[in-house]
């Protein structure tokens, strides 16, 4: 496992520095999965064309795409994050065993989808860092990889098949790692740089296997 030297760094300078806020440099993993929302103008078009009478079609030979499926993680919180891990980031962190992530979040999509969304808390403060995890066919990681290529910084932090990507969201730092089956989003308030989440995401990957 990689020093968790930048994990700790971060979270000491997050300690002195108050109310600081990071620029917004890119769509948050949600808002790359969901696109973007229909201009007034599609919407309006799309209106005008349902008020016509609709022309008749003859059925297609092509048949339908198979949609994208989100498959089962497998493992919890206490598995991806032992204690003795979270010890190693910080004595000052523990897992939030209680933890549910809000239904508007990525964190909160990936639980509605099969996956899982852990949190570490600081136990003197709000500090905290999200891992959630989801897991996906191979359309599917095709899929998710294309969006975070056209909105996403794309970071060599991860060797092997392992694809990366960084943005900075409303100032919290947010890294996002595709292996051939796995999508790991690691965000904090605290992270400032992709650096700062690689530990986490290698822990994570290595105990998915």
């Amino acid at each position: 496992m990689r020093s968790t030297r930048s994990v700790r760094s971060v979270i000491v300078v997050a300690t002195f520095v108050a109310g600081g806020t990071l620029a917004l440099s890119a769509c948050s993993a949600l808002d790359a999965w969901n696109g973007p929302a229909p201009t007034a103008t599609a919407m309006s078009t799309a209106a005008a064309e349902s008020s016509q009478t609709p022309t008749p079609q003859l059925p297609s030979a092509t048949p339908t795409a198979v949609p994208a499926q989100f498959l089962p993680v497998g493992l919890g919180c206490a598995q991806l994050l032992p204690d003795s891990f979270v010890f190693e980031i910080s004595p000052n962190f523990a897992r939030q065993n209680d933890y549910t992530p809000d239904s508007g979040s990525t964190s909160g999509f990936i639980v509605a989808n099969q996956g899982v969304a852990c949190r570490i808390m600081s136990l003197s403060g709000g500090d905290h860092i999200d891992v959630a995890v989801a897991s996906m066919d191979s359309k599917g990681m095709t899929e998710l990889s294309d969006k975070f290529s056209s909105t996403q910084s794309r970071i060599n932090d991860f060797g092997g098949n392992v694809q990366g990507f960084f943005t900075n969201a409303g100032g919290v730092g947010e890294t996002n790692a595709l292996s051939t089956k796995y999508w790991v989003v690691v965000s904090s308030p605290l992270f400032t740089q992709s650096q700062d989440a690689v530990p986490i995401v290698e822990q994570v990957l290595s105990t998915l296997g």
